[in-house]
């Protein structure tokens, strides 16, 4: 682990701009307030190899433009009615538990008035996937401090 090093701050009156220093970063659970997302399955039959244990997931988001925020990574929780047994998410890291699968997208692009809007693929295995569905999905975001040292 990392020791902490508090950053040194300097006024110098002579200059016409300063930069700002702050350090951290500030986790939000389930961001509605900033995120719009959907997790759906793009193929009605939901069979991606045809022996039934593959199935394509997608995961739509939308962060509109007038929330003003750096965005440092989403973190995706998706439950679905059976265990996943593996997979492979198209824009991040995969982690799946059971039922649970994680998905972890690093910073794309700042959502700081850009509208980081974003369309991804997830395909994860189980038994049967004809018949899987998704409980419930949960979205995450990491802001981080603008140059200005504020969060918003």
């Amino acid at each position: 682990m990392k020791n902490y090093e508090r950053p040194m701050i300097l006024e110098v009156e002579e200059m016409a701009e300063g930069i700002y220093a702050n350090s951290g970063v500030v986790d939000y659970d389930n961001d509605t307030e900033c995120w719009t997302w959907d997790v759906y399955f793009p193929d009605l039959n939901k069979n991606k190899n045809g022996a039934g244990t593959q199935c394509d997931v997608r995961i739509k988001a939308e962060h509109p433009t007038t929330v003003h925020h750096i965005s440092a990574k989403q973190t995706i929780t998706i439950t679905f009615n059976q265990t996943i047994t593996g997979g492979w998410f198209d824009s991040g890291s995969f982690s799946a538990d059971g039922t649970t699968v994680t998905l972890v997208r690093e910073l794309m692009a700042d959502a700081y008035k850009s509208g980081d809007n974003f369309d991804v693929g997830l395909t994860v295995d189980c038994a049967d996937s004809v018949n899987l569905s998704v409980v419930g999905s949960t979205f995450a975001c990491t802001h981080a401090p603008n140059v200005q040292g504020n969060f918003d």
